[in-house]
């Protein structure tokens, strides 16, 4: 078996993936690329499209562009905010064959709104929005609260679970759909 793997964050607006993904780059064995779709959205005038049906078109590029670079023997760690159905649903399509480290990175509501303020570059809601949405397949092979832990306790719980676990609940979580959903 390869030891090419994904570790796949997910959680709402401002819960705290990217710092996670950098703090997993920066403390791993392993040279990962961090992929976000912060920056695949970032990369388009989103206000001139509808933002639902757009967004689900730019993970669709995400989740392919990281197919192709987990082929290629590259490291991943996908920073994305799965909030509709439709983007598991892709997430399993392009990566089912992938290994793929599913890992839920959660915080409380008021935090989220805290940090939405502080950081000035979101949409005030969006992590309201978000919250109830992102994890309600509610299958993980590790789930994180950074409101209560530190990017470093959070990286180092996240990289030995990789040393020792098989993944699984990504692949299970395609039993969240029906059969023909995805």
């Amino acid at each position: 078996m390869s030891d090419n793997h994904i570790i796949f964050l997910n959680g709402t607006s401002s819960s705290g993936k990217s710092t996670l993904g950098t703090e997993l780059r920066r403390i791993a064995d392993t040279n990962y690329s961090l992929l976000s779709a912060d920056l695949f959205w970032q990369s388009v005038e989103h206000d001139r499209f509808d933002s639902h049906d757009f967004f689900a078109t730019l993970h669709k590029g995400l989740f392919a562009a990281a197919l192709e670079l987990y082929k290629c023997g590259v490291g991943l760690i996908l920073d994305v905010v799965l909030q509709e159905d439709v983007d598991l649903q892709n997430a399993i399509k392009y990566l089912k064959d992938c290994r793929v480290f599913f890992v839920g990175v959660h915080c409380d509501l008021p935090v989220l709104e805290q940090r939405e303020l502080d950081r000035g570059d979101r949409q005030v809601g969006t992590a309201k929005y978000q919250f109830d949405r992102v994890h309600r397949h509610g299958i993980y092979d590790i789930e994180l609260s950074s409101a209560q832990e530190s990017p470093e306790s959070m990286a180092s719980q996240v990289i030995d679970l990789v040393k020792v676990r098989t993944p699984s609940a990504f692949s299970e979580s395609a039993l969240y759909f029906d059969k023909s959903d995805i």
